[in-house]
Order: C-alpha cells, then sequence, then structure tokens
C-alpha cells in the first residue's frame, strides 16, 4: 500500500504543475495533496515554531542572493528542524490515521544540495534520520537546460547561493542544478525510487498519464 508517495526533482522541474494537473483524479484515489513547504494543522506550539522557521528559511528574495554568508551548517540544520517538525506533527500521525498523502517534494532535493556542498552522506543521512520516510519516491527528471528555456526567472537559491556568491545569468542555474540532478539520481539509484524522464515536447497530459501508469494506483 503506498499511503506516502512523494514528487522529486531538481528546481523547476514541474512537480507542482504535474499535481495540479492530477488534482481531481489523484483526490478521487483518496489520496490528499500536501505541500512540504506550508504549515498544516497541529499543535499551535509546533505551528508557532514553524512560522519562525519558515521566515528564515524562505526569507524575502532580495536575502536570499546573500544565503552563502551563513555557514552551510546553519541551512543544514534550519531544514533539518524544519522537516523534523512537519514529520512528528503533521505527516507521521496523519500517516498512523492510515491517511494517503502525496506532496510535491520533499527533503531529498535539500539532501541533493547539501551532497553538492560537500557534506559526507552519513551526515545528511544522520540529520534527516527522523524525518518520515515515503512509500515511493517519483523522481521527475528534466534536464535543467529544457527548465531553463521554457520558464527563465529564477531564484538565487536556485541559483545556489546556499553555497557561494552567484551571478544573475543562466549559467549558474544550469551549472548548479545539473549538479543537483546527478546528486538525485544517484540517490534514485541508491533507494529504488522511480524515475519519469520528461523531454522538452511533452505535453502534461501525458507525465500525468506515465505516472499514473508508474503508481499503478
Amino acid at each position: 500500500m503506498k499511503n506516502f508517495i512523494t514528487i522529486e526533482g531538481i528546481d523547476g522541474c514541474g512537480k507542482s504543475t504535474l499535481l495540479d494537473f492530477i488534482k481531481h483524479d489523484i483526490e478521487n484515489r483518496g489520496y490528499s495533496i500536501e505541500s512540504a513547504k506550508e504549515i498544516n494543522n497541529m499543535h499551535f506550539h509546533a505551528s508557532r515554531s514553524l512560522e519562525e522557521l519558515k521566515k528564515l528559511i524562505w526569507p524575502p528574495e532580495d536575502w536570499k542572493s546573500y544565503a552563502h554568508v551563513m555557514p552551510r551548517e546553519y541551512w543544514m540544520y534550519l531544514q533539518a528542524a524544519w522537516y523534523t517538525v512537519q514529520s512528528e506533527h503533521f505527516y507521521k500521525p496523519s500517516l498512523k490515521a492510515h491517511k494517503k498523502i502525496i506532496t510535491d517534494g520533499w527533503v531529498y532535493k535539500f539532501m541533493a544540495k547539501l551532497a553538492v556542498d560537500g557534506f559526507p552522506s552519513e551526515l545528511i543521512n544522520s540529520v534527516f534520520s527522523n524525518v518520515a520516510k515515503p512509500d515511493l519516491v517519483v523522481m521527475l527528471d528534466v534536464a535543467p537546460d529544457v527548465i531553463y528555456q521554457r520558464k527563465r526567472g529564477f531564484s538565487a537559491y536556485e541559483k545556489g547561493s546556499m553555497i557561494g556568491d552567484i551571478s544573475n545569468d543562466g549559467d549558474s542555474f544550469i551549472s548548479y542544478q545539473k549538479q543537483v540532478r546527478s546528486a538525485l539520481i544517484k540517490q534514485a539509484n541508491l533507494h529504488g525510487w522511480c524515475i519519469l524522464s520528461v523531454d522538452q515536447n511533452e505535453t502534461p497530459a501525458v507525465t500525468a498519464h506515465r505516472f499514473f501508469q508508474l503508481l499503478k494506483i
């Protein structure tokens, strides 16, 4: 039984777009669509703590260009705190109550970014060891240059500002996301994720159809 499914992938790969497209069908199958970046119903103190964390992790855009000023461990432990509280106060209780959940991303993209930043896998896995584990992870695999051509206008985080000063051109996005993609594929191969490769000409309807075939739900 796949009660907890997450769609992973690099920044801009279309995770939220895919879930928006399949929202009606997936909810008819009994799944609740959740965002790991949103604060769900939980104990008021946990919610209040997450509100403060959210301000630090996802600040105004003009602050993000200076993310590299803070020690890299700062970002790792902030994210670990966020996902651990989310897991303990929403995801684990929901799954224990047999709720079926699908998310547009979970902790794995950030873990991939930590790997790109040079953190050893043993430390990364230890820090995030208490985070809820999905029953199935589907990696939506889109080449960074394809994403750049169809989207443009990326945040400093998406261009790697957490690991160093960045330029304003598209090369920063493509170069950084190629590294993140490689780290995600390494995780996918290690943990047996499903990889759904999407080319630049594929329509959302086709991707959705292939996604449901993959899930078999």
